[in-house]
């Protein structure tokens, strides 16, 4: 997993979300690259486009987006945070 294979490498779990930041950092990348962006020309239709057709497996599970760009299928748990108890949000 992420988690086993960052505390591998260097000897710290890793910090809250890393897995989410690791899948995003992925799919950005390959999206720039397929697309050939540059800061000047950053080929915004072609990345949207891409994103929409993706459907694949990430660390975080199953990533894809439906039509408006939100990612669909990913459950996200909010917490009241008192001091360092954290409280889950209902």
């Amino acid at each position: 997993t992420f988690k086993t294979a960052y505390e591998e490498r260097f000897q710290k779990k890793p910090a809250v979300f890393a897995d989410y930041v690791y899948d995003n950092v992925i799919i950005v990348s390959e999206a720039l690259t397929q697309c050939k962006a540059t800061p000047l020309d950053p080929k915004s239709v072609c990345v949207a486009t891409y994103l929409y057709a993706l459907h694949r497996t990430g660390t975080t599970g199953n990533i894809e987006f439906d039509e408006r760009g939100d990612v669909v299928n990913k459950t996200y748990d909010l917490f009241n945070i008192q001091g360092e108890a954290f409280q889950a949000v209902k």
